[in-house]
């Protein structure tokens, strides 16, 4: 370089040419071993990077050569040398650019981008000065308003057309010179629209498999969603990756399914390449079997419910940005397809299995809604009562089945569901008990939005139950008549022994005198059986009336005070606060309390004999699920006990363990408590204790079991 007058000249000495050839040849060397290199290299990302770097190399090296190497030798007075040192740093700055902006990704984004606002910025000047330039060169005024309004109406165009004008310039762009790139908002809005006429996982799947490639220009795609229990993926739909011969199956111990299911993270082949340690190397050893760059799990409400597999970038390049922005909300889509797919699928399931458990219940299930319509009813509830569910749904219950009617509106008013009740149906052919439970159903915010009502026809278990009661009536016959022969037989022995030796004997005035005692021994004896036989068949009209427990204990134990005193029996009272009144008859419960009380001073031993009795108030459920109050009275004692294989037959008639005993006492009480609907418990342990408790309820609830 030679300083002048007119400024710094380069001179060419005679070496130059060969210097420009040696350039030549260095870069034409440099650009095979990068083609070569980009061609062998599987990486996508690897084949970008040397992408940029031949754009780069060959911007530089055409402006470069030109600046440096053709113009001086054209022109003699050459002074833009400098611009051979402005190429590089032109590359440079493009790389650096689209290194930080894109990470390495497809510089066609930032070619299109600049395009596109180029366009824009060109047409916008063209647009403003087009007018100015006209209205300078053709309206001489001067005045400031005019113009101001004309600039100020030019400038209101602009920005009420710059929107559409500009989305119209992007379309152009990219469907025209850059074909390449994809319309990512059309592409969603049809995807979308694709998805929500799918039905079910598996067509989803494949719809996504097919439209997915196009839409990101990738070379495959691979759905893997959960088997049916849960602990694996299965390969459901594939579209170009080699998953299907490779992985069609994965377990969840699978690294990958740890990572992207359990982590919820997407993953990237080159950057799991990139990472060191054990952990990533079974990841990268993955995605290079299945060829997959890419890796996102399809997330839905927090929950992974699939996997899907990305290949590489068609045309040589990788996903851009916007690329994993639309990928991102692709499998959004797709996750939210797929959810509500597997929860549509789940409530068929559910519906199915409803169905199915009412077909086949025995009992009858009818469902109304808060206005008391008929809603639903099952096969059972419409043999049993003769309804359609086609002809009687909507219809008022109370037309359909009034007295269930009733009840259902008793359910809803209070808000409560009530417990089992008899109710006798009245049907136009024929009436039959039936046993009705309701429940109240509810609405999402909690409040009663109809009545689930459950019927059992007990025609069949009253007959059952009349058979029972038959045949226990026949098995007490048996035992009754055995017992009554036992008994009579053994005074009629006696008589009848006399009565043969009365005609040899009959002078004999001691004979006779026996004989007259025996016989009237042995009547009585009969009369007293015969007596307790009736008040064990025909127990005494049942006078129901309010009547004192207390009272009725008291008397009964001043009644067998001296007997308890002679055999040194400690009696206790353990007595309610104040009267225990309940509704009953006060004779046949007088004579239950002296039974218990004989029958434990029979069997009380031991040094310190002591008889309790007690009264609480005590609440009973029922075997129909009712809670009623009663009296419970309790006679304990520490006599010898029963034996735990007799306590089943204690309320047996003729059933005793004395031989003095006649069985009756026991089984009379049990027939005054039964009428009387009490609760009888027994309770003993040998040698420890016995305990006789029966609860008799406060008020006169029979007709309402009965009814």
């Amino acid at each position: 370089v030679a300083f002048t007058e007119e400024g710094p000249m380069p001179k060419f000495g005679p070496l130059y040419f060969l210097y420009a050839l040696f350039i030549t040849s260095t870069i034409i060397w440099l650009v095979w071993n990068l083609l070569r290199s980009r061609w062998k290299t599987p990486s996508g990302r690897d084949r970008v990077q040397i992408n940029y770097c031949l754009t780069g190399l060959a911007v530089t090296f055409v402006g470069a050569y030109i600046s440096n190497f053709i113009l001086p030798q054209v022109i003699t007075q050459y002074q833009y040398y400098l611009l051979g040192s402005a190429w590089p740093l032109a590359w440079t700055s493009m790389t650096a650019y689209a290194i930080c902006r894109y990470r390495l990704m497809d510089i066609g984004v930032a070619l299109r981008n600049l395009l596109a606002r180029a366009i824009v910025s060109v047409a916008l000047l063209l647009v403003f000065l087009v007018p100015f330039v006209a209205h300078r060169w053709f309206i001489e005024d001067e005045m400031m308003l005019p113009q101001i309004v004309f600039y100020f109406g030019i400038a209101g165009l602009i920005a009420f057309y710059l929107p559409r004008f500009d989305r119209a310039v992007r379309h152009f762009v990219d469907h025209r010179i850059f074909r390449g790139r994809y319309d990512y908002e059309s592409a969603m809005i049809s995807f979308g629209n694709d998805l929500r006429r799918a039905f079910g996982s598996d067509n989803i799947a494949r719809l996504a498999a097919r439209q997915i490639p196009i839409i990101v220009q990738g070379r495959g795609v691979a759905i893997y969603l959960p088997e049916s229990q849960g602990e694996s993926y299965l390969l459901t739909a594939e579209n170009g990756l080699p998953c299907g011969q490779r992985l069609p199956r994965l377990s969840a111990e699978h690294p990958l399914v740890h990572r992207l299911v359990y982590r919820q993270q997407v993953l990237s082949r080159e950057d799991v390449a990139y990472r060191r340690g054990a952990d990533f190397q079974p990841l990268a050893a993955v995605l290079e079997t299945c060829q997959t760059v890419l890796a996102t799990p399809l997330v839905s409400q927090g929950q992974t419910i699939g996997l899907m597999l990305l290949g590489e970038k068609q045309n040589d390049n990788v996903y851009s940005l916007d690329d994993l922005r639309l990928i991102d909300a692709l499998a959004s889509q797709l996750a939210f397809a797929l959810d509500n797919a597997r929860l549509y699928q789940q409530v068929l399931e559910s519906e199915r299995l409803y169905e199915t458990v009412l077909r086949h219940m025995q009992r009858a299930v009818i469902a109304v809604d808060a206005e008391l319509r008929l809603v639903m009813l099952n096969n059972t509830a419409e043999e049993l009562f003769g309804l359609s569910l086609d002809q009687g749904a909507g219809e008022p219950i109370d037309n359909l089945l009034p007295k269930l009617g009733k009840i259902i509106a008793a359910t809803l008013e209070r808000g409560e569901n009530q417990a089992p009740q008899e109710v006798t149906m009245e049907m136009s052919d024929r009436s039959f008990p039936c046993e009705c439970e309701t429940s109240v159903m509810l609405d999402s915010e909690g409040r009663g939005s109809g009545v689930l009502v459950v019927c059992q026809d007990l025609s069949e278990r009253k007959k059952f139950e009349e058979e029972i009661r038959k045949m226990d009536r026949l098995a007490s016959v048996g035992t009754l008549a055995a017992g009554v022969a036992h008994e009579i037989k053994n005074p009629l022995v006696s008589i009848q022994t006399f009565a043969q030796l009365l005609p040899e004997r009959h002078q004999d005035t001691e004979f006779r005198e026996r004989f007259g005692a025996v016989v009237q021994s042995e009547i009585t004896r009969i009369n007293h059986l015969i007596h307790n036989l009736l008040n064990f068949a025909r127990p005494e009209s049942n006078e129901s009336s309010s009547v004192d427990l207390h009272q009725l204990l008291d008397r009964a134990v001043s009644l067998m005070e001296n007997e308890f005193n002679n055999r040194g029996v400690t009696m206790a009272r353990d007595y309610l606060d104040g009267p225990a009144c309940v509704v009953g008859d006060g004779k046949q419960l007088y004579q239950v309390f002296i039974n218990v009380l004989q029958n434990a001073l029979q069997f009380i031993d031991g040094d310190r004999p002591k008889v309790e009795i007690a009264t609480r108030w005590r609440e009973i459920n029922d075997s129909q699920r009712r809670t009623w109050r009663g009296v419970e009275v309790s006679f304990t004692d520490n006599g010898c006990g029963i034996a735990s294989e007799n306590l089943p037959h204690i309320f047996d008639p003729f059933f005793s363990t004395r031989e003095e005993g006649g069985g009756l006492g026991l089984a009379i009480c049990h027939g005054i408590l039964h009428n009387h609907k009490a609760r009888i418990d027994v309770r003993s342990k040998p040698g420890v204790e016995t305990v006789f408790a029966f609860t008799i309820p406060e008020n006169d609830w029979r007709d309402e079991l009965t009814s």
